[in-house]
Formats: C-alpha cells, structure tokens, sequence
C-alpha cells in the first residue's frame, strides 16, 4: 500500500519516470553516426566525374554539347525556325553542325534516336558526282554528295537509341567523325586551294 520503496532514505526518492527518459535520450545519441573530425571530409569530384562518365550518351542537345565542350570542342546550341535544337561546333579549322534526328513527335515532344555530324564546303564551280561516288566507294565512314548549290557534302549518322552510348565509345566516335572531316577536306581540295567553309 506505501507508494514509494521504504528502503530509500527520505529525499532522496528517485523519480523513475525521467530516469528512463534520460537513459532512451542517451541511447538515441549513441546510436547516431559520428560526425566527421574537422578536415577529414573527403572530396567527391573524383566520385561525381566518374559517375557522370558512366552516364550513356543520347541524342540529347544540352548533354552532347558539354560533352563537346568538355573535349575542348566549341559547342553553341541554336534553333531552326520551329523549335528544333541543333549544336554548332568545330575541329581544326572545320566548321560542323549536330543534328537531331529520329525525334518521336518532334523534339519538344519526345526523345530523339541519333544524330548527324555534317559540314559542307564552297569551292566555287560545281563538284563533280564522279568524285563523291570515288570516295564513297573507298571509305566506310561520312558518306559524301553534291548539294543543291553543287558543293560538296560530308555527314556521318551515330544510332544513339535504346540506352544511349557508353561515353568513351561516343568520343571515338567523335574522333573517326573529326578524321573524316580532315580527309574528305583534303579531298576536296587537293589541289592545294585553302578550304572556305560553307557552314
């Protein structure tokens, strides 16, 4: 019937209630991480350039421009008339242009499924079809043709759909496509004439 332990001295009865709350609060303390020692926290630049390394290439405007930028290409995004991306870009004096193709209901409206490298050239008289068939015929990357101005023409399509491209794999691509602007200009102009870009 008494309602406190009689073996303990007056005033000095231990309130059993808070007793139990402190003993949970200091277990909760235990029980969260330690914080790390000032200047032992870790940089993870290495760790966040190794995943975006791992991110896969798509026909993506704003990705494949810092990738290009980021190969110390130039990149600048711009627009056709209705909305539709496209990366201007250059290699050892070359102009060249990114388009997006295979877009599912336009580019505003879904993804795209590969892009086209492309440049073409002015050399000011009409450039014989005889000489692109000569060089499709020998080459297996940029294919090659005259334009509505009879000026040579050189693209090169990459599939980038159903997952995208592994970065590297993207980036060898960018070199073949780099290499076949160089060889197709000294094709075109192997007669010595300085190349004057077209676009």
């Amino acid at each position: 019937m008494c309602s406190r332990n009689d073996d303990d001295p007056p005033g000095r009865r231990v309130n059993k209630g808070k007793f139990v709350k402190t003993l949970l609060a200091v277990a909760m303390l235990a029980a969260l991480p330690a914080a790390p020692a000032q200047g032992a926290i870790e940089n993870t630049a290495p760790l966040q350039e190794a995943a975006a390394s791992n991110v896969p290439i798509k026909a993506d405007a704003g990705q494949i421009a810092k990738l290009l930028s980021d190969e110390g290409y130039r990149a600048k995004i711009e627009t056709e008339k209705d909305g539709t991306p496209y990366i201007k870009s250059g290699s050892g004096g070359r102009n060249f242009t990114v388009y997006f193709l295979g877009c599912n209901g336009g580019v505003k409206l879904g993804p795209c499924s590969s892009i086209e490298f492309y440049t073409g050239f002015t050399t000011g008289k009409p450039f014989p079809i005889e000489r692109t068939n000569e060089w499709n015929a020998k080459n297996r990357y940029g294919r090659t043709y005259v334009d509505k101005e009879n000026d040579p023409v050189v693209e090169m399509d990459i599939y980038l759909d159903a997952g995208g491209m592994p970065r590297p794999q993207f980036i060898e691509n960018l070199q073949i496509w780099t290499d076949v602007m160089a060889d197709f200009d000294s094709f075109v102009f192997d007669d010595g004439t300085d190349a004057k870009k077209k676009k």
